[in-house]
């Protein structure tokens, strides 16, 4: 399995560089020549380089010609495909239109779809649909996972423990449906962390179709000095999406980025 670690633009050398795989977003590929720059040449060396749609930082994704040109131009491994935030329906469609797309322009980037729902029975559903389609690459599950499970995540009050609870009961069942129906599963890639200790569990051949995630809390629990433990992080998750082009005034304290690199380690040790 491979972590992405997400870190702002600043430090992407010092901490981006501890790993051969990369989450980057588009609309920082459009608007920052350093970023841009510093994932082309990770793609030219070797390193696989995911392209995201940037739903999660701005509510919406690009769209797809936006999506394939920046793909191309920064020579992504794979590109995440337009969604839309919980909607199985629509999230088909703009799919199955981006693959149209991607066909016609005669694209070699390998295309990642997004399983997404309301519920864990319709993220399933779409799981399933994308994995048997000829034309998608691998998959996506996300993170956020708010929804409550009977005998799983019902009166847990904890929303960072939920998220955790939840993915693991989203896998497990896709697990159990895939040995049942005879599927071999398509690599699929986690989107972001509740807790970093959710991926230890995903060790062993059970689970040999999770490829990939990506997460920026090794950065923002060190930014805020706050370390892993051995049972992950000692409280709730620190809600705090990165100021990507920030940090440069302030820049980090020794403490800071020895609570950063110490996270970095410890999750790359899970995996």
């Amino acid at each position: 399995m491979k972590h992405g670690i997400i870190c702002p633009i600043p430090f992407l050398k010092e901490f981006a560089t501890k790993s051969n795989f990369h989450l980057i977003l588009p609309h920082l590929v459009k608007f920052h020549p350093e970023y841009k720059a510093f994932y082309k040449e990770c793609a030219e060396k070797g390193d696989f380089v995911l392209l995201d749609n940037s739903i999660f930082e701005l509510g919406y994704s690009l769209d797809k010609r936006e999506l394939l040109e920046i793909a191309e131009d920064v020579h992504a491994s794979e590109v995440v495909a337009p969604e839309v935030w919980h909607n199985k329906k629509e999230t088909i469609k703009l799919v199955e239109d981006f693959i149209q797309y991607h066909q016609k322009q005669k694209s070699n980037i390998r295309i990642l779809a997004m399983a997404t729902g309301e519920t864990e029975g319709e993220i399933i559903e779409s799981f399933f649909y994308y994995n048997t389609h000829p034309n998608i690459d691998s998959l996506g599950l996300p993170f956020t996972l708010d929804y409550e499970i009977t005998g799983v995540s019902n009166n847990v009050k904890s929303l960072t423990l939920r998220r955790v609870l939840n993915r693991w009961s989203l896998v497990e069942k896709i697990s159990a449906y895939a040995s049942a129906s005879n599927q071999t599963i398509k690599p699929t890639h986690l989107m972001g962390l509740s807790d970093a200790l959710e991926l230890q569990r995903y060790k062993g051949v059970r689970y040999y179709w999770v490829r990939s995630n990506d997460s920026s809390t090794a950065f923002v629990h060190g930014f805020n000095e706050v370390y892993y433990t051995d049972k992950g992080l000692p409280g709730e998750k620190i809600k705090q999406k990165l100021d990507f082009n920030g940090y440069r005034d302030i820049g980090l304290t020794i403490s800071q980025k020895s609570c950063i690199q110490y996270n970095i380690d410890k999750i790359l040790s899970w995996i």
